[in-house]
């Protein structure tokens, strides 16, 4: 999820360490989608912390079709999830600067924590 701290680290990455390349993965089973889905409306009992986590990733949740089966949701939610944060990285700064230059490229990716397969590009 983009927050501060990454943004912060992605800008010094690029304007410090010449970086070139920014991924943004996304996991299959990723913990905090599937405690969303779980948890569409009920979050009784969980920590503060895990309650502004689930919050953080509701717009990856937005709009998922909650008829299909839980791993699609969970799937759909990772791929929203990772578009919508390479289309929150891009009006920043250094970054945006960096992206119209062609110095910088911003890809997704999903890692596929059962497999060794990933996909790398448009999610």
């Amino acid at each position: 999820m983009v927050d501060t701290d990454v943004t912060a680290s992605i800008e010094y990455a690029i304007d410090h360490l010449s970086t070139k390349l920014i991924v943004v993965m996304g996991r299959t089973s990723c913990g905090a989608a599937s405690a969303r889905v779980d948890h569409l409306s009920d979050f009784d009992g969980e920590q503060a912390e895990v309650v502004d986590l689930l919050y953080r990733i509701e717009p990856a949740i937005a709009g998922i079709d909650t008829k299909q089966s839980r791993e699609k949701q969970i799937q759909q939610a990772v791929h929203q999830n990772v578009e919508q944060s390479v289309r929150r990285l891009s009006p920043f700064p250094d970054l945006r600067k960096s992206l119209k230059g062609g110095s910088v490229r911003i890809v997704g990716a999903i890692d596929d924590m059962h497999t060794e397969d990933s996909e790398i590009g448009k999610p």
